[in-house]
């Protein structure tokens, strides 16, 4: 389970004399992969002991390109320090699904009476390929939501990038208090406030 970012007030629950947070708004992994990024607003109680949750959902998607990130896995490859700058481990969702398309589409051709010897050692290099680069994005995987402790041959990539979407949302910046109480969510109106504010 996840813990949802919180904006607002600081407590969740007082009894007038002692102020707590005992309410959370709490999510799985599959929870963190289907919805967008959300977090919860802690509102004002009124005149209750408790104050109500209220689940934000992201206004707008950030269409800024993403910055370079060094990856853990690079460092591991043997041409490492020659091919620098080669692209070799960009789109590694894409050569996955592009070698289990691949393998999906020969192993069906192989049931066919009469084929080749040369399809068993085909498949064989497809097996490695496709195993190669599922490490890879575990290790992406792994670097980017700072799950360290996660073993080899698990491939459990599923619960990492709801890990790294939690992170993201927990990072983000997605509404602003300004001064007396004001609270901005636009992004441009956001980026503004941070500017004016360091100017």
């Amino acid at each position: 389970m996840n813990i949802l970012k919180h904006n607002g007030r600081e407590y969740t629950c007082s009894n007038g004399h002692t102020y707590s947070r005992i309410d959370w708004a709490l999510v799985n992994a599959k929870w963190m992969l289907d919805m967008p990024i959300v977090e919860v607003m802690v509102m004002d109680p009124g005149c209750s002991d408790h104050s109500p949750l209220s689940l934000l959902l992201a206004q707008e998607e950030d269409k800024r390109p993403k910055p370079f990130r060094f990856l853990n896995h690079l460092v591991k490859h043997k041409k490492f320090h020659e091919n620098l700058h080669n692209t070799e481990f960009r789109g590694v969702d894409d050569k996955i699904k592009e070698c289990r398309q691949k393998m999906i589409d020969l192993q069906s051709t192989m049931k066919q009476p009469g084929q080749p010897m040369s399809s068993v050692e085909e498949e064989k290099e497809l097996k490695i390929r496709l195993e190669k680069w599922i490490l890879v994005e575990e290790c992406i995987a792994k670097q980017k939501s700072k799950v360290q402790w996660l073993q080899l041959g698990d491939g459990n990539t599923t619960y990492f990038h709801a890990c790294l979407k939690n992170r993201y949302a927990k990072n983000g910046i997605t509404s602003l208090n300004i001064n007396e109480g004001v609270v901005v969510t636009k992004r441009c109106e956001i980026e503004r406030e941070i500017l004016n504010f360091y100017k």
